[in-house]
């Protein structure tokens, strides 16, 4: 376990991130641009001022992020440090600047030339305010939640989007006189209201909670249908830039795009708003230079024999060192069509319920292994790595009916027998625990026995283990606008943890999706979880409510190729990949096999469309070359981190050798004696 980084490490961090942020401000030409120069490709001027615009890959440097957590360690652990890395990701003295105006999509960005261009959303007002360099508008006297500043766009044509805009919050009511600057109420969206005054708007001076902290989030009301595109935790004390997206697939007659959600009366400030059209091109060869860059690494192999002979080598990667999984049940132990469909396709497993505590002791003091001890035996003889899931879920409705009858010391001793049961039983048989599951919708045990039994967890499932990474898992972190379960939200519950000694060592991203994935909203709150320096899983992927094939692959492959791209992001497992054998979960969920969205394959587990479009993906990400080589002479490739099989001939003799090649920066040497 790698030790805790000090607040030495912390200020080493720094420079690092304020790197990107001046290559940012000064709008240098980002590495999109350099490469497609030296390719030969002169980008066009708007692919120019488009990557000028997005920086080192956007404000938040990925070059940045990675170095924040070399070599997945366990995070950063002391307070400082994260208080320190915190302020300068998250908070702001000053708002950064707008999109150049012949990429933005807004106008009147930073409020320069008074309210033009901007409205009241919904029961509130709106005014212009003056720093000392930059004006900002302020949503005051709201009284609704929903109600916020905004601006309406006309006849958008069918792109993808992405927003950023510059937040904060201030005090309810509104200033003394009036609304200053040629203040507006009311407005296109909500109806129209007289001045309110300070006293009558929630009961004046109202501040945000939380130490003046919360999440107001950004929408989209798109020819009368409402989208959340983004959302943040807002602060009284600074700026923070809210970043979101979203895609039209045809031509929208009017888009109003709003900022909400802070509590009714609180001001919400807003300034240097941009929305800008995602180029598609660039975007995909970020995604594929990342993927060369994080995912591959340079290979030199060299035969070597007596005599100059001559070899035809082919290399063909046989399995990936990038864990793409996928949830199972006991029914693989018997189904031959599953186990062939499976095998040929993931190499790691997590189980759908025979980990959890209600499956293993459905009655008190009744424990029953049977099935996972097969399945975690299964799995281990053919060279599969298994994800346990979970130890304890924090949501109540989860929790057996005979453990919520338990007094308090009762439910402690059941949970230290829970925990001494399970995770001893697979001690160096399971590469990950998920010790606490979905802990930001519920928080039974902490509610029962005081929240430092959440850090009580990780210290003995270590104990207990001290080579099993210990994963947070949660839902709606990067899926959807939560206000419980944001990224700010999901990195203070790991800062809290660590910081009272818990050994979490990973963060569990479910990413079950119900609709389309917004892929400019993923790929920024990947980068703030990445703040944390600990390795991303997403741990449940699915699109359960998604009944189109073709558009569950286009989804399916949209975020396999942003989560693929991030370096943060360690492994990836699909939830309800195939659909389970109907008579194993028939007690428990008779309708479970009537239909399956998210399925890849159908009940005889063949592929359709996002499975097809699964199995192209893993084809497109593995490394495969055949050469005619001299003895002694190099054979030069990029390759995907794996374990590789050498097919050498030799004067009509076949010889077979393997290698791996690990996850380094630096070049691999290979040498094959004949």
């Amino acid at each position: 376990m790698a030790p805790p980084v000090s607040i030495g490490v912390a200020r080493r961090l720094l420079p690092l991130f304020l790197a990107s942020v001046a290559l940012f401000s000064h709008q240098r030409p980002g590495p999109l641009i350099r490469a497609a120069e030296s390719a030969g490709l002169p980008p066009s001027p708007y692919e120019r001022e488009w990557a000028q615009y997005r920086g080192a890959d956007g404000l938040l440097s990925l070059d940045y992020l990675k170095a924040s957590h070399t070599s997945h360690s366990d995070g950063l652990r002391g307070r400082k440090a994260l208080d320190q890395i915190f302020k300068v990701v998250f908070c702001s003295p000053n708002p950064g600047p707008a999109a150049p105006p012949n990429i933005n999509l807004l106008k009147n960005p930073r409020f320069q030339e008074g309210l033009s261009a901007w409205q009241a959303f919904g029961d509130s007002s709106l005014r212009r305010a003056q720093a000392a360099n930059y004006s900002y508008g302020v949503s005051y006297a709201r009284r609704e939640e929903y109600a916020g500043p905004a601006q309406m766009i006309r006849n958008l044509p069918a792109a993808a989007y992405e927003l950023a805009i510059w937040v904060k919050l201030g005090a309810g009511g509104a200033p003394a006189g009036g609304p200053a600057g040629g203040g507006i109420s009311g407005g296109i969206f909500g109806r129209s209201v007289g001045k309110i005054s300070a006293s009558s708007a929630a009961g004046g001076s109202v501040v945000a909670s939380a130490g003046g902290r919360q999440y107001v989030n950004a929408m989209a009301k798109i020819d009368g249908k409402y989208v959340c595109i983004g959302g943040a935790n807002a602060r009284s004390s600074c700026w923070t830039k809210l970043i979101g997206g979203f895609t039209l697939h045809r031509t929208a007659a009017e888009v109003a795009v709003y900022i909400q959600g802070a509590t009714v009366g609180t001001e919400i400030w807003v300034t240097s708003a941009s929305l800008i059209e995602v180029n598609k091109k660039m975007w995909r060869q970020r995604q594929n230079d990342n993927i060369r860059k994080y995912r591959q690494r340079d290979v030199t192999l060299r035969l070597h024999g007596t005599g100059a002979m001559s070899a035809r080598v082919q290399i063909d990667q046989v399995t990936s060192g990038f864990p793409f999984g996928a949830n199972v049940n006991g029914a693989i132990l018997y189904d031959r069509n599953y186990q062939r469909w499976f095998l040929s396709r993931f190499n790691w497993a997590v189980f759908n319920n025979e980990a959890k505590w209600y499956f293993n002791e459905q009655s008190p003091g009744v424990v029953n292994y049977n099935v996972t001890d097969a399945l975690v035996e299964w799995f281990t003889r053919r060279n599969v790595k298994v994800r346990a899931h979970n130890v304890f879920w924090a949501v109540e409705k989860f929790v057996q009916t005979w453990v919520k009858d338990l007094n308090n010391t009762a439910l402690w001793k059941a949970m230290q027998r829970r925990m001494n049961s399970a995770v001893q039983r697979y001690r160096g048989k399971v590469q990950h625990w998920d010790v606490l599951n979905e802990p930001m919708h519920g928080n039974y045990y902490g509610g029962r026995l005081g929240g430092n039994v959440h850090a009580w967890m990780f210290k003995a499932a270590r104990a207990l283990d001290p080579n099993v990474r210990l994963f947070l898992n949660e839902y709606n972190t990067v899926e959807q606008c939560d206000k419980e379960a944001n990224p700010e939200r999901y990195l203070e519950k790991v800062w809290n943890l660590t910081s009272s000694g818990a050994p979490v060592t990973g963060i569990g991203v479910e990413a079950h999706y119900s609709g389309e994935p917004q892929l400019v909203r993923l790929k920024h709150d990947l980068n703030k979880l990445a703040v944390a320096g600990m390795p991303i899983w997403l741990t449940e992927l699915d699109f359960n409510e998604v009944q189109s094939e073709r558009q569950r692959a286009d989804y399916l492959e949209a975020v396999m190729r942003e989560a693929f791209a991030h370096p943060s992001v360690a492994g990836m497992v699909l939830w309800s990949a195939g659909r389970s054998t109907c008579a194993y979960y028939k007690d428990m969920d008779p309708g479970m096999c009537s239909t399956c969205d998210a399925c890849l394959a159908d009940a005889k587990f063949v592929d359709n469309l996002a499975g097809t479009r699964y199995v192209r993906l893993r084809k497109e990400w593995s490394t495969h070359l055949i050469r005619q080589v001299t003895f002694g002479s190099p054979v030069k490739f990029r390759g995907f981190h794996g374990k590789y099989r050498a097919r050498i001939t030799v004067n009509g003799r076949l010889i077979e050798r393997y290698f791996y090649v690990p996850k380094q920066t630096t070049g691999l040497n290979v040498d094959i004696r004949i």
